[in-house]
């Protein structure tokens, strides 16, 4: 385990903040061994076993396991040691494992929100370290879909259905979004808002749900 020291949590949030700013636009050197094939784990050190591990590791850490560890500390529906308790328990998997794989400025960080996180006024105030870590997950989750050699894949495909292929090449067979109904979605705990335009008008069942609204 890393060893650096966060007297407090406030110090722990702004060393997380520090080091999100810095791979905002500079790619952590991690995710760049991965891609790169500088980092080898896996069945026989296989490039495409150690993308699969990795990038599927902190892609589910922070979209399918933080966000949510968030929006529990921010709801009001449990207590500090309820959050504490639950976050430990859901992140252990992944961050153990990242620790393992050569992710100590991660380790570091999880680390110390493990024992800081008790010393937060209550769940909401705990949010305040849990939001900054998982800005830091999804800024190195960012980094495998902006720089990542997905195009490698277009050689790697099944044999295709010639039919298939013949019906995905005729124009008339492509769908064309008019305008129709918007839909405002938002997510209050990260402060995001987005128009959304729905294709009601060419989907049965958004048309369906149109009606009944």
């Amino acid at each position: 385990m890393t060893t650096t020291t966060y007297p407090n949590l406030n110090a722990l949030i702004e060393a997380i903040n520090t080091e999100t700013a810095k791979i905002l636009s500079t790619e952590s050197a991690k995710i760049t061994a991965i891609h790169t094939g500088n980092l080898k784990i896996g069945t026989n050190n296989q490039y495409f076993i150690t993308w699969d591990f990795l990038n599927r590791m902190v892609h589910d850490q922070s979209m399918y396991t933080w966000y949510h560890l968030f929006n529990i500390c921010e709801s009001g529906d449990f207590s500090l040691a309820q959050c504490c308790t639950l976050i430990k328990m859901f992140d252990t998997p992944y961050s153990n494992y990242l620790h393992y794989s050569s992710f100590p400025t991660m380790d570091s960080f999880v680390v110390k929100l493990y024992c800081l996180m008790p010393t937060a006024k209550d769940a909401k105030d705990a949010g305040r370290v849990v939001r900054s870590f998982l800005m830091y997950l999804n800024r190195l989750a960012a980094w495998s879909f902006h720089i990542f050699p997905w195009y490698l894949g277009k050689d790697l495909t099944y044999v295709p259905d010639a039919t298939a292929i013949a019906s995905l090449q005729n124009l008339s067979h492509h769908i064309t979004v008019k305008p129709g109904l918007k839909a405002k979605l938002t997510w209050e705990a990260l402060d995001i808002l987005v128009i959304a335009c729905l294709a009601a008008n060419e989907n049965e069942k958004l048309i369906i749900i149109r009606h009944h609204h």
